[in-house]
């Protein structure tokens, strides 16, 4: 075990981690996974030793018929959530690297009114949608297992669950077809990455939302 000094000037970090209430150890002048082995050493795909930050917003709306009713199953909302799905059948949470303090990254504003070129309707949706991230709820905030992880380098994650009760912003939200992003309907989970899927479904627990693996249709 090194002392934390060499770490800070290296690779820019005390060794403090606060989620975990006390210090990760550091070996041979490189952080260690707090939460075990993983039997890879250095930090792989990661772009940092030790912590690698991230927010991943988890953005809803209602999901609605043609005719502008809300769809409905088992006296539950169904759900729409917004999120990437430019890599393959595999989808994702939209992911700000380096945020990880923040309940209210600009990133995810930005992301959601980039799309509104007219001015005064670009403002009226700013305002609205500012309101819907003060009102978010924590979902989580720590460790994440993901299958990138090393002994060296680890993903740590804020989740906060982002939805539109009101109806009034998000279903103004359009992306071009070129985007990655994309609002779906989860009608099986397997399709959802499995470091996220847990804390999407914790999400629409939490907003009442229409779960295909826990609830029938009535």
């Amino acid at each position: 075990l090194v002392s934390e000094a060499v770490y800070t000037a290296e690779y820019g970090s005390s060794g403090i981690n606060a989620e975990y209430g006390g210090r990760y150890e550091i070996r041979n002048q490189l952080p260690h996974n707090p939460c075990g082995r993983t039997g890879l050493s250095g930090r792989g795909q990661l772009e940092k030793f030790g912590p690698n930050h991230a927010a991943l917003p988890i953005i809803t709306r209602y999901a609605v018929e043609d005719n502008g009713d809300n769809v409905m199953l088992a006296d539950m909302h169904v759900l729409e959530v917004l999120l990437d799905c430019s890599r393959g059948e595999t989808w994702y949470l939209p992911e700000i690297k380096g945020v990880y303090d923040d309940l209210l990254p600009k990133e995810v504003r930005e992301m959601l009114t980039c799309g509104e070129s007219n001015e005064s309707n670009h403002n009226k949706l700013a305002k609205r949608i500012t309101n819907i991230l003060k009102a978010g709820i924590l979902i989580y905030k720590g460790f994440l297992d993901s299958e990138y992880s090393t002994d060296n380098s680890w993903f740590e994650g804020i989740l906060v669950s982002y939805h539109d009760v009101k109806d009034n912003a998000f279903r103004y939200v359009s992306f071009p077809g070129e985007s990655k992003y994309r609002w779906c309907r989860i009608n099986n989970w397997t399709n959802i990455n499995n470091m996220h899927r847990e804390y999407l479904q914790r999400a629409f627990y939490a907003r009442n939302g229409y779960d295909c693996t826990t609830a029938q249709p009535s």
